[in-house]
Parts: structure tokens; C-alpha cells; sequence
């Protein structure tokens, strides 16, 4: 069993050397900013870090990457960050795990439960190849776990953290803009919000919508489709491919955030955390992992209609935002990127003895 007994000081502050598989940005994928920000943490507390990343993710990659793990890895960890949006198909992280199986490694399986089965099959080698694995949420490990019961003794949830940087200085809301976040692409409850932005405009037409994401070349033409299909909406602004610190900036300026997940709010959704972080109202939907501390931090509402009501009652009830705006920090603060990367510190250690 994977034991969380704390470690002596000396240990804590060992300074180590430590691989990432993973893409970067600018693939707009959220394991990619993930993987940044690990890095940048991790570097922050005087570890060696380095990504290995790539354009092409082919089983010819996967050898290429074992053979420069075998020059950089030995007397560190390697750590693969899985599944990602760049890797497409490309096999080449199982491949690299399967033949650097020797050096201490670890896996983080940043989503299971949803993807398709040639995609749940893919994760077998991550799971007889690497000493440890991480997971973003415990649903996702007892998923897992049913399957491979064998991985509770050599697993852990580390949650992420937010992607977007919390705003600084006095923060001044506009009134009456609700504002959506995320990868823009099919299944992430756009059609929903595009909904709500059509019955406000009959409710209150001085409501401004904000939608503010990115498109990966595969869902562009998903993203232009519906930016098509809103351009008769003047109620609606499209910001596309801003950096985090202006995102941070915009949602730290709007009152309410709107994500209607079809699956329901879980703890991998890292646009939901980024809303939080900026202290943003957050009305979204429950799903089968939505959690008692999401319960707590956001508002459900399972239909735009409701997210309308929900409006309407915040617009009435000054305390009830207070209130709302203040569990939102505290969740956020509970998922900090200093804990995230203490967890990762202990991980390591216990492998590498």
C-alpha cells in the first residue's frame, strides 16, 4: 500500500530530477497547460525539470523518446502526463513506458471514465509499466479500480490546479455579463449556453454574453459553425486564443460564468477551477462525479432556464453572491499549486528509494 507517512525534512528538501512525457502549449489541450505549470512549480521549489515533448506521437517516437530517457532519466523520475488532445492516436508514450520500465515512473491519468474503449485499452501498459499512478479525482480511481483492483496499492489522487492565475488588486465586476470559459469543441455544453444567451435576450436584452476559449484545429470548424449560428445574437462576444493572464483579467471583470457540462462538473475540469480562482460565480450542472466540495463552491441549475432563475435570484440577493464569491476562494485555496506540487515531491520520493 502506497503509504502517505510524512518524510523526514531531509528528504522533503532532497532536490530532484524529474522527465515529463507530455505535449505543451500552444496545443490547446488543458493537460498541456497542466504540464506547464507542474514544471514551472516544481522548478520554483529547485528541482531539475525537462519536457519531452513532440509534434508527432508514432510508435518510432516512442523509441526515440526510451533512448533519450535512458541519457536523462537515470537518477530521476519520469513522469507521463496521459491522455493529452496532441497525442491523437500516437502510441509513442506507451511504447516509451513499456521500454523504460527500469527507472522510476509514474503516470498521470488525467481522464478515464469518459474515453472510448480502443482509448481505455491504451492505458494497460501505463498500468503494468509504471512504478505509480495518479489520478485527478477518486471517482476516477475507483472506475479504474474495479477492473485492476490490484492499483490501490500503488496510486494516489492528486487534483489539478487552476490553469489561470488569480487576479490582482481591487477586482470591479460589470454588471450583467455572464461569461463562459473552456477548449471550445463539441461536449462541453456550448449549444446550452448559446441557449441561455437567446432566452436572456427576450427576458433582459441588456445582458452581454462572453464566450472565451480556444479551438484545436480538429474543432475549428465546430467553432466556426457556431459562431456562425450566434452572429444574428448581438448579445454575444467571442474572445478566442487569449493568454491566461488576460482570461484571468476578464473573468475576474464579469460577475457569473456559465458551464453547463452535458457529463456535470467534476474536479479534472480545469475551466471550472479557473473561474473559481477568479472568484467568479459559477452556475453549472451535476453529473455522476460531481462532488460534495463542487456542491458546495457553485450553483446548479440543469437547464438554461434554470441557470435564468439562479440569475435572477443572485441579481436580487447581494449576501447570496457574497457568500457564493467566498466558497469559491476556499475551494480554490484547498486545490493550491503548492500542495498539488507536495504531493508530487512525496510521490517521487517514495519511488526512487
Amino acid at each position: 500500500m502506497f503509504s502517505e507517512k510524512p518524510m523526514d525534512s531531509g528528504q522533503l528538501h532532497r532536490r530532484l530530477k524529474i522527465v515529463l512525457i507530455s505535449t505543451l502549449p500552444p496545443v490547446p489541450c488543458g493537460v498541456a497547460d497542466y504540464t506547464e505549470l507542474l514544471q514551472s512549480h516544481l522548478q520554483a521549489r529547485g528541482h531539475t525539470v525537462e519536457t519531452i515533448t513532440s509534434n508527432v506521437w508514432d510508435i518510432a517516437k516512442g523509441f526515440a523518446i526510451h533512448r533519450l530517457l535512458k541519457m536523462r532519466g537515470q537518477g530521476g523520475v519520469v513522469h507521463f502526463q496521459y491522455p493529452s488532445l496532441g497525442f491523437g492516436a500516437g502510441l509513442a508514450p506507451q511504447v516509451a513506458a513499456l521500454l523504460s520500465h527500469a527507472l522510476p515512473t509514474v503516470v498521470t491519468l488525467h481522464e478515464f471514465s469518459r474515453v472510448h474503449l480502443l482509448r481505455k485499452m491504451t492505458i494497460l501498459p501505463f498500468i503494468f509499466a509504471t512504478d505509480h499512478l495518479i489520478f485527478t479525482s477518486e471517482y476516477e480511481r475507483k472506475i479504474l479500480s474495479r477492473v485492476t483492483p490490484w492499483i490501490r496499492n500503488r496510486s494516489s489522487v492528486v487534483g489539478i490546479g487552476s490553469n489561470v492565475p488569480e487576479p490582482e488588486g481591487e477586482i470591479i465586476r460589470q454588471q450583467k455579463t455572464i461569461g463562459y470559459f473552456g477548449t471550445i469543441r463539441p461536449d462541453k455544453g456550448l449549444e446550452q449556453y448559446v441557449e441561455l444567451a437567446e432566452i436572456m435576450l427576450k427576458h433582459d436584452p441588456t445582458w452581454n454574453f462572453l464566450i472565451m476559449g480556444v479551438a484545436s484545429n480538429k474543432t475549428r470548424a465546430y467553432m466556426q459553425g457556431l459562431m456562425r449560428l450566434t452572429a444574428a445574437l448581438p448579445n454575444i462576444v467571442w474572445l478566442i486564443g487569449m493568454d491566461m493572464l488576460s482570461v484571468s483579467k476578464r473573468l475576474a471583470s464579469i460577475r457569473y460564468v456559465y458551464l453547463p457540462f452535458p457529463d456535470g462538473a467534476s474536479e479534472r475540469r480545469g475551466s471550472l477551477l479557473g473561474a473559481l480562482s477568479c472568484r467568479t460565480i459559477v452556475i453549472t450542472t451535476r453529473g455522476p462525479h460531481t462532488t460534495g466540495d463542487i456542491l458546495g463552491a457553485v450553483l446548479i441549475a440543469e437547464s438554461p432556464a434554470m441557470a435564468l432563475n439562479e440569475i435572477v435570484r443572485l441579481e436580487k440577493d447581494s449576501a447570496l453572491r457574497h457568500t457564493m464569491q467566498k466558497k469559491s476562494r476556499y475551494y480554490v485555496q484547498e486545490r493550491s499549486w503548492s500542495q498539488i506540487v507536495a504531493k508530487h515531491e512525496l510521490i517521487y520520493q517514495r519511488i526512487i528509494r
